[in-house]
Formats: C-alpha cells, structure tokens, sequence
C-alpha cells in the first residue's frame, strides 16, 4: 500500500542504479534486493520497474506526452519521474516527486549524498526556490492498486 508520507530517500550505490532506487522508495523493497533480483548491468529496464511496481499492488499512470514538462506536479500524490542527469551529460535520471496538501512538494533524488554528486534538491519545485527549475521528460503517477 503506498503511503506518501512514510516514503524516505534511498540512495542509489552506483552510477546506473536510480532506478532502482526510486522503485525501492515506493516500495519499501531494499535496493541490494532489486539489484539482486533484476541485475544492475545498465540501471534498471522500464519493464522491469513496472513489473516491481504491480508486483507491490502499484499502479504507474504514464502522463500525456503533450503535458511532459509542464504537467502540474503540485497536484497531491506520488510520482516516479525522468529527469535529465545533472552528473552525466546525455543519460537519464529518475526521482520521486511526492505533493501533498499539507507539506507541498518534495523530491527525492536517490544522487542526494553520494559523494561529489549534484542531486535535484528537495525544493527545486518549489516557486520562488534557489535551486533550477526541475526539468522532466516522463512523469508516472503512482496509484494504489489495494485501495479499489
């Protein structure tokens, strides 16, 4: 069962694991067990993040292509998203968005604490932040599958 607020940062433990580590934050699964199960070769296949996702009862709601980047993020809920790689020029980067009525907006970006590593800070949503404007190019939202 998701539970936006109980979610907390996993770091990833290598360059091409921040895919597992956001599936291992909206789980609650541990990365090592990710890692262990699907491989680490080249980071973590879409399919795959998919099959850990319904496995866990979760549902990934793709966004419209027309809305990517523009898609209001403040609307409350959980969000898987596909960032640009602040730490590798032409690679992708996952993080989770969670938004709720009470506390606003948070990212979480699985980079945050790796040594010599720039991460997407937690308030690079926020209007009026210091840090850059979060740019995304796919947004999944996270649904509860055991609610219905």
């Amino acid at each position: 069962m998701l539970r936006p607020g109980e979610i907390t940062l996993v770091n990833q433990i290598d360059d091409s694991s921040c895919h597992h580590a956001t599936c291992a934050m909206v789980t609650g699964t541990s990365i090592n067990e990710l890692i262990a199960e699907y491989g680490n070769d080249d980071g973590l296949a879409e399919r795959d993040a998919i099959r850990i996702l319904m496995r866990h009862m979760i549902l990934p709601v793709p966004i419209h292509t027309f809305m990517q980047g523009s898609y209001p993020l403040w609307n409350p809920g959980l969000y898987m998203v596909t960032t640009p790689s602040l730490n590798d020029s032409g690679r992708l980067h996952s993080v989770v968005v969670v938004s709720t009525v009470v506390c606003g907006l948070s990212v979480l970006d699985p980079q945050n604490g790796r040594s010599g590593m720039k991460w997407w800070p937690r308030d690079s949503l926020t209007v009026g932040s210091a840090g850059p404007a979060l740019q995304y190019l796919e947004i999944l939202k996270l649904e509860d599958m055991a609610k219905g």
